[in-house]
């Protein structure tokens, strides 16, 4: 009996979720290897794998040229996210292997953590929770949301719906995109930085921090940085020391320069909430995107056209 071809499921909350998507993937007559260690494959791990896969639903795991290299029969990676900074590109065209994206699947969620990182943040609701469980009734004072200036970096998807959140709660919005002059509420990236009150990351990933040392230092006194897109935009080292300072009032970061977050000078920091990068993993999105993936992988399989939106690097294959 011929053995079934495999698709390997990498990121971690999709170990045991069943999904119509997984289904249908296993219906197709393909066998899914699931990642069951709860966290990211490494390098190695995915080398070891990845030689016997026509596919891979992705999570941040490196698609380097080395593993790449290694997998003569892969013909697709479906990213279980909307980012794509660790597949090498070039290499992957190179091979042959398409690389498609899950666009919208995750808005709301990522949307709904960085209001609630603001929420908590701008409301004081960790500090004087802290006060209360150490016996204390010291209360905290807080800026709170209503009437403050949001700065949005990134006006995509996920950037319009943290704006529609914002502007409910009685938010002015000022927007930034690098990508997109063509904004209802755009501002310079100058103007951002030193007007807002909080400023919100959501643009991919880039070569050096959007947030510098420099640009953290012009921000307005007590301001505060949400991040919940990629960990290299913010230089954490300045951030760290303009929140001991006092110039910066608080941070919310869901994403890191390395993951899973190593020593740093961040766990120190006063008012900071950190989070394991989960900002995209509600129930819903994980199911959402999951079953984008899977249909991503059969739409190449049958060789039927896939949303211009979803696809990365693409061509005619056989998965």
């Amino acid at each position: 009996m011929l053995n079934k071809p495999v698709i390997l499921v990498n990121p971690p909350p999709l170990w045991t979720l069943e999904t119509s998507g997984m289904l249908a993937l296993e219906k197709a007559g393909y066998s899914l290897w699931r990642n069951e260690t709860g966290v990211t494959l490494d390098r190695e791990e995915l080398l070891r794998r990845i030689p016997q896969a026509v596919a891979a639903i992705g999570g941040l795991e490196p698609y380097d040229a080395g593993v790449l290299a290694a997998a003569p029969d892969l013909k697709a990676i479906a990213r279980f996210g909307v980012g794509f900074d660790n597949v090498d590109l070039d290499a992957a065209k190179s091979a042959g292997i398409e690389v498609t994206i899950s666009p919208g699947a995750n808005t709301q969620s990522v949307a709904d953590v960085v209001l609630a990182l603001m929420t908590n943040l701008c409301c004081g609701i960790l500090s004087n929770h802290a006060t209360v469980v150490a016996g204390s009734w010291q209360k905290t004072k807080f800026p709170g949301l209503f009437g403050r200036t949001l700065g949005i970096i990134g006006f995509g998807r996920i950037g319009q719906a943290v704006a529609q959140r914002a502007q409910a709660f009685g938010m002015t919005v000022i927007s930034y995109d690098p990508y997109n002059n063509e904004v209802p509420t755009a501002s310079t990236f100058e103007e951002i930085i030193t007007k807002a009150d909080v400023v919100t990351l959501h643009v991919p990933a880039t070569d050096k921090p959007i947030l510098d040392a420099n640009a953290l230092a012009q921000m307005k006194q007590g301001a505060m940085v949400i991040n919940a897109a990629r960990g290299g935009l913010i230089d954490e080292d300045a951030l760290a020391k303009l929140l001991e300072t006092g110039h910066l009032g608080g941070a919310g970061l869901d994403v890191f320069k390395t993951e899973p977050l190593p020593e740093s000078p961040l766990r120190q920091a006063p008012n900071v909430i950190l989070t394991p990068h989960i900002a995209g993993v509600s129930s819903s999105a994980t199911v959402m995107m999951a079953d984008m993936c899977a249909d991503s992988i059969l739409c190449l399989a049958r060789g039927s056209a896939l949303p211009e939106d979803r696809i990365i690097v693409g061509r005619p294959s056989v998965v």
